[in-house]
């Protein structure tokens, strides 16, 4: 089994980097390439092309500026669809090229599949590999928001699939990182590299009901001062939907812990707040559960805010900060506020006003024509002999 993977280390890095495989079984490397096909409002977009191995364009996706385009790759503001790995997904014999659809919260990963068939990529139907039971996993159309299942895909070890695997049950968040080996329907978990957990490194950290969990090292902290304030607005269809319909919100916190260059630890904070239309949110404190808060680290702090499902089975919402960030250095918004705007998926919606230039209202008022008065207009000329 040959498999070929490329690691997203970062956007423009891979949309300069060329995959290597071959994908029609001839004994020679076939190369997939990304390109830029522009940008708009809603972000960065790039087009797929194939090559054989003297250059020559074998198979070129149309090149599209719409997220809803399913051979479109993208970095938008509410998400991000970047291909993870080319690999024989379900070992048909046909390679796949695989990337995750749009992501902006927590809930299962759902997986774009292109499988290379008759000399170009065709579109598979996108589904979430979740976990079935034991160690296996199937390929599911999932209309639960939690469970456990691959988020994402990030390498090769001894000829299997490296993937982090995400657990959401409950309101309670666990992440860990397997090896996978591909199977007809799904995946089989060969060997669990970091296992399932939500915080403590074992049960004897987990501190016991009504007690307190003291730091071992001196300056760091397992509770850390946010002060954070979100203020929310919304479009007034995205408002009049949730209100009518008592749906909630969620916004879901999750603090990553960086070394000098990489992420060091995944999930070392999170946090899930149940809020409403009428309410803002002020978050005082974080509690660190995978580690203990160090100053000397580096922290990013990702915020998502997503309809609570509790009424609408799926998410209804596209939310983004004021500034299109989704990931913010911690110390920067301590003792901050960050707006975020909401709307419904797919609603063309914009709450910036639109300015004039001063020209434009100059030369308006300049072609406008002005009114004079006519004295006589309603002057009754009997009045003259009233006398």
């Amino acid at each position: 089994m040959r498999i070929f993977f490329i690691l997203l280390l970062s956007l423009p890095l891979f949309a300069k980097t060329i995959l290597y495989g071959d994908i029609d079984h001839d004994g020679r490397d076939e190369s997939m390439e990304l390109i830029s096909s522009g940008q708009t409002d809603m972000g960065s977009f790039y087009q797929l092309i194939v090559k054989d191995d003297n250059g020559r364009v074998l198979w070129r996706a149309r090149k599209s500026l719409n997220t809803n385009n399913r051979y479109s790759f993208f970095e938008a503001h509410h998400g991000i669809s970047m291909p993870e790995i080319l690999v024989d997904i379900d070992q048909d014999g046909y390679m796949e090229l695989i990337a995750p659809e749009p992501q902006s919260d927590v809930s299962p990963t759902y997986y774009r599949k292109l499988k290379w068939i008759a000399k170009r990529f065709r579109i598979m139907p996108s589904q979430a590999l979740m976990m079935e039971r034991g160690n296996v996993l199937r390929w599911k159309n999932s209309k639960d928001y939690e469970g456990v299942w691959v988020s994402s895909f990030v390498g090769m070890q001894r000829g299997l699939i490296k993937a982090n695997i995400t657990s959401y049950i409950k309101g309670e968040y666990k992440s860990g990182v397997a090896l996978l080996e591909p199977t007809r329907n799904g995946a089989r978990v060969v060997e669990w590299i970091k296992a399932l957990r939500s915080g403590y490194d074992n049960q004897d950290n987990r501190p016991k009901e009504n007690e307190s969990y003291t730091p071992k090292d001196e300056g760091m902290s397992n509770q850390v001062d946010l002060n954070l304030k979100l203020l929310v607005t919304y479009s007034p269809k995205a408002k009049a939907k949730l209100e009518s319909s008592g749906e909630k919100l969620i916004a879901s916190l999750i603090l990553d812990q960086y070394g000098a260059k990489y992420m060091e630890v995944e999930g070392v904070a999170t946090r899930d707040i149940t809020f409403d239309t009428q309410h803002d949110i002020y978050l005082k404190k974080l509690t660190f559960k995978q580690a203990q808060y160090d100053p000397s680290k580096r922290y990013k702090l990702t915020v998502s805010i997503f309809s609570a499902r509790k009424v609408f089975d799926a998410n209804i919402l596209e939310c983004h900060s004021k500034t299109m960030q989704a990931d913010f250095e911690f110390q920067s918004i301590q003792n901050s506020t960050l707006e975020y705007r909401c709307k419904l998926i797919g609603e063309e919606y914009s709450s910036t006003i639109k300015s004039e230039p001063i020209n434009s209202k100059l030369k308006e008022k300049s072609n406008q024509k002005v009114k004079i008065q006519d004295p006589l207009k309603d002057f009754d000329i009997n009045t003259l002999f009233d006398r």
